[in-house]
């Protein structure tokens, strides 16, 4: 008789247990997300931006990140690293905004080379050289780097970059920059959301499942 109402119970408190543990997690859930919105702001009219990306104009659907950065900032490096992971689980696309300071020299010849290397097809390795230089930019060889990105016209490069031919869109960047109110580097905006400062991956995931 002990045995049989011992028996009774058990499943009856399990089954609490269990819903309980569900609670919880649900919770967990709902608070883990309402802190991760917290962390960024909205900003309603993103799209409009993209309007000045000619190779993006066609993109009307789907998650897409506008990543402002520059080439002499190392958290900027952390977080191209971290949408260049995500790429392999998600679907969006990329646009790269050069948020240039004025009175950088560095800053500003570093994004006109790399405009410069995207005339010729060579972004993402070109890219990620400058990365990895962030911290000798003033010492970079710019046309040595391009020939190891894989750049065929070299002499092509180097008149591109000396004569500055890239200097409207570093305006046209950074006119939109100010114009969203980016002061500082890196900042994403994600399907309109926007975060400044080093994001964490838990952060990018959420506002790319959420479009």
């Amino acid at each position: 008789m002990i045995k049989l109402l011992s028996h009774n119970l058990t499943l009856p408190i399990l089954l609490v247990i269990a819903i309980s543990v569900i609670i919880i997690a649900i919770k967990k859930n709902r608070t883990s997300k309402k802190a991760l919105s917290s962390q960024v702001s909205v900003i309603e009219d993103w799209k409009d931006v993209l309007v000045e990306k000619p190779e993006y104009e066609n993109i009307k659907t789907g998650n897409h990140i506008l990543f402002f950065h520059n080439y002499q900032c190392p958290f900027c490096k952390s977080v191209n690293s971290k949408i260049e992971k995500l790429k392999e689980e998600y679907d969006f696309n990329v646009s790269y905004y050069n948020r240039v300071f004025a009175n950088d020299e560095n800053i500003i010849k570093s994004s006109l080379a790399v405009e410069c290397a995207k005339e010729q097809n060579i972004f993402q390795d070109y890219k990620n050289l400058l990365y990895d230089n962030f911290a000798n930019l003033g010492e970079t060889d710019f046309t040595k780097l391009a020939y190891q990105s894989g750049i065929q016209d070299t002499s092509k490069f180097r008149i591109c970059l000396e004569n500055q031919e890239k200097l409207p869109i570093l305006h046209r960047d950074t006119r939109i920059a100010d114009s969203l109110g980016i002061t500082e580097v890196p900042t994403l905006i994600i399907n309109g959301k926007m975060i400044t400062g080093v994001a964490n991956s838990e952060l990018l995931e959420y506002l790319l499942s959420i479009n």
